[in-house]
């Protein structure tokens, strides 16, 4: 199993539905080892795997971007709205 498309699998939705409905417990959950053992893992071939890690960490890569340019655009309005707030700035009508 490649370590990228473990990673993503075991974070992905299904896998953690599949897991709900074998843990025990009401406030904390429990695994038990025998349950875990009887859980069937689909796993496509390894160069399979390798592309289909490589296609997610893009997008995470995508998507860490966007938050940045987010942040930054977020930082820059609140910097100009302070600068109507205190008069520093003037609108024109």
């Amino acid at each position: 199993m490649n370590s990228n498309y473990a990673r993503f699998y075991f974070r992905g939705y299904y896998f953690r539905l599949s897991m709900r409905k074998i843990a025990q417990g009401s406030t904390r959950y429990n695994l038990s080892k025998l349950a875990l053992m009887k859980t069937n893992i689909p796993l496509p071939p390894l160069p399979e795997q390798m592309e289909i890690a490589d296609i997610l960490t893009a997008i995470d890569d995508r998507i860490g971007e966007y938050r940045a340019k987010l942040e930054a655009l977020t930082r820059l309005k609140s910097g100009l709205m302070q600068q109507l707030l205190t008069g520093k700035t003037r609108v024109r009508v």
